[in-house]
């Protein structure tokens, strides 16, 4: 990268301030570079970072506002600073109307903490993608408060440490489903929550959606494989989509 930074037709670079590799990439580079933080702010560099709840832009002497942090529909810190990163990528190409635009309006990608519905107050996200407990530790990481969480499917056998270190003191309740049902209670199993376990996702899907308050998040963040219901994790996204959706 460092090399791609020093040759034509690289004409502009957009780095992680908190990273001290590329950060050290920006102070060595002979073109222009905009740096980006959600930590702190840059106003001696051109530089995108969040003052007050609001991304800014500052170059020169001005900081200008783009867009409020609120405003971005994808859940997560690391969003935040992928927005910053895409804004600053675009920057004097993409008008600020489309980007308070895309903020507020874009789902995220499917199956990877895929906004599907706001449901009488609760918002249901599909991530069917993660199919190991670290990824759904991350997933978990990434959302705003105490979600329900749904998991279940094919054990890959790897070890739930990582699942049940990141439910304690996150999760709301957890709904569990499929072959790995039993594993995964037993990991489980002693949390101050409730745990309810199902043989199928949609009696699992059916169980949150009546549990659910106006308020909650509802996430589907498997921890396992989709190989003894599902034919892949594409399909099982789509079934959970299908299952929230299914009265509209």
């Amino acid at each position: 990268k460092t090399n791609i930074c020093k040759h034509i037709p690289c004409g502009h670079i957009t780095l992680n301030a908190e990273n001290e590799g590329t950060y050290s990439i920006g102070e060595s580079a002979k073109i222009p570079v905009t740096y980006f933080s959600s930590k702190r702010s840059y106003e001696h560099k051109t530089a995108i970072y969040e003052r007050e709840g609001d991304i800014v832009f500052f170059e020169g002497k001005k900081e200008q506002k783009i867009i409020s942090v609120s405003s971005i529909k994808l859940p997560g810190r690391h969003n935040v600073e992928n927005y910053m990163a895409a804004i600053s990528a675009t920057w004097g190409l993409v008008s600020l109307e489309v980007i308070k635009e895309i903020a507020e309006t874009f789902n995220g990608v499917e199956h990877r903490c895929e906004l599907v519905r706001v449901y009488k107050g609760a918002k249901y996200y599909n991530s069917s993608i993660d199919s190991t407990p670290s990824r759904t530790a991350a997933t978990l990481a990434a959302m705003n408060g105490s979600p329900l969480l749904l998991c279940g499917g094919a054990d890959k056998g790897l070890s739930l440490a990582p699942l049940r270190a990141a439910v304690e003191g996150r999760a709301k309740a957890i709904f569990l489903f499929g072959a790995a049902r039993n594993a995964l209670h037993e990991a489980l199993s002693g949390l101050p929550i409730r745990i309810e376990k199902f043989a199928r996702m949609g009696e699992t899907v059916d169980a949150a959606m009546a549990f659910a308050k106006p308020g909650d998040t509802v996430l589907l963040s498997p921890a396992c494989t989709s190989f003894d219901e599902f034919q892949n994790f594409e399909e099982r996204g789509e079934a959970f989509r299908r299952a929230v959706l299914r009265d509209q």
